[in-house]
């Protein structure tokens, strides 16, 4: 019947169509009646070692003797008689895969439940269900921790809040790329649990910034316990993305910025500035943009002072440089100190407070004293 018409080889005889109706049929039965059999002595995992193993047998047996249309339709009628009677019993010990790490079985689960419609639905919510668990636990216990030590955290609690969840992320997004093919439902759904866990811990914005804090303070031990901090800036990145208070995240990190810029304390420009490259991609244009006016002041001042240098007949008594920051840009007080200056450093800021009036009409100057070093 395949060969009936050799100038359609793609084309069967009618014929053939009746027979492969019936032979689905049987096929589909014959393996529904073996699977019963097989799953009655033998665990799970051998089960699906065994269904696998009979598809693959079956679609090369297919290929040689029926026409090549008919072998995904085989395929799938060996795949319903096996696993439809028994799906129940595949997602309940799925949980059981999870807790083990089973990789083994999960890449065949996904394989197998790929080819039963819908299949698939059932174990991504599952998977879902045992993520969220899993961190939101993992992150209550840090939660507690850092409760009892009101506003004194210690480094160690802030990075090991920020590394379970970065940790979590990384080990379920290489657990879908080795057993799941990368499939964007599986994707989808530890986007959607990572969220939740972020979201179950309203300390969540400002201990992520803190993170960032230690890794991009120049005197902090965080980045020397990391290989690269340029690897653990990305690894913090992919994690703010499912953040949905970004805004107040922002405000912390805003405020730890201002303070290593002021102080100098920041491990390197190249590493604040690649900072928020990265923040750009994982939070938006507008939510750079006030930080990116804090470097531009910073970049503005370089050149302001080496102005302010040039155009003194003498030099100072002191080493003296000033730092303009915009107001709004910055996370600061505007409310000066009371603050008696040295004879000698009052005579530099009169000097340069003179300079910016005659080069900036109308600006005013509040001196910040209490941030000087």
């Amino acid at each position: 019947l395949v060969t009936l018409s050799p100038a359609l080889p793609h084309q069967p005889h009618s014929l053939y169509g009746e027979f492969e109706a019936f032979f689905l049929e049987r096929t589909e039965a014959l393996y529904c009646a073996e699977g019963w059999d097989f799953i009655s002595t033998r665990t799970i995992a051998e089960y699906m070692e065994h269904v696998e193993t009979r598809l693959l047998n079956e679609k090369r047996v297919s290929a040689a003797y029926l026409h090549e249309s008919s072998v995904e339709k085989v395929t799938a009628a060996v795949a319903k008689g096996f696993l439809q009677p028994h799906l129940g019993s595949l997602y309940d010990v799925l949980h059981v895969f999870l807790v083990a790490d089973s990789r083994l079985d999960l890449g065949r689960m996904y394989r197998l439940l790929e080819l039963v419609p819908s299949g698939l639905k059932p174990m991504q919510l599952a998977f879902r269900a045992y993520v969220e668990k899993l961190g939101e636990e993992a992150l209550a216990k840090h939660t507690e921790v850092i409760a009892d030590q009101g506003q004194d955290f210690k480094s160690s609690d802030i990075r090991d809040f920020a590394q379970t969840v970065i940790g979590l992320h990384q080990h379920y997004a290489c657990m879908i790329e080795e057993c799941f093919g990368g499939n964007s439902g599986f994707t989808l759904t530890l986007e959607t649990a990572c969220r939740k866990i972020l979201g179950s811990s309203t300390q969540a914005p400002e201990m992520l910034a803190k993170y960032a804090h230690l890794l991009l303070e120049a005197d902090s031990k965080a980045h020397s316990d990391s290989d690269n901090v340029e690897d653990s800036l990305v690894n913090l990145n992919n994690i703010l993305k499912y953040l949905d208070d970004k805004d107040v995240f922002q405000g912390f990190y805003a405020k730890f910025l201002g303070r290593r810029l002021i102080a100098g304390s920041s491990v390197s420009i190249d590493a604040e500035e690649t900072m928020i490259i990265h923040l750009k991609i994982s939070c938006g244009l507008e939510f750079t943009a006030k930080l990116q006016r804090m470097f531009m002041d910073q970049a503005l001042c370089a050149t302001l002072n080496e102005q302010f240098h040039a155009s003194l007949p003498d030099s100072l008594p002191v080493d003296f440089s000033a730092l303009i920051l915009t107001t709004g840009s910055w996370p600061l007080s505007n409310s000066p100190m009371s603050f008696m200056l040295p004879e000698d450093l009052a005579q530099c800021v009169n000097e340069f407070q003179h300079f910016y009036n005659s080069k900036h009409n109308g600006r005013r100057l509040n001196w910040l004293h209490q941030l000087s070093r």
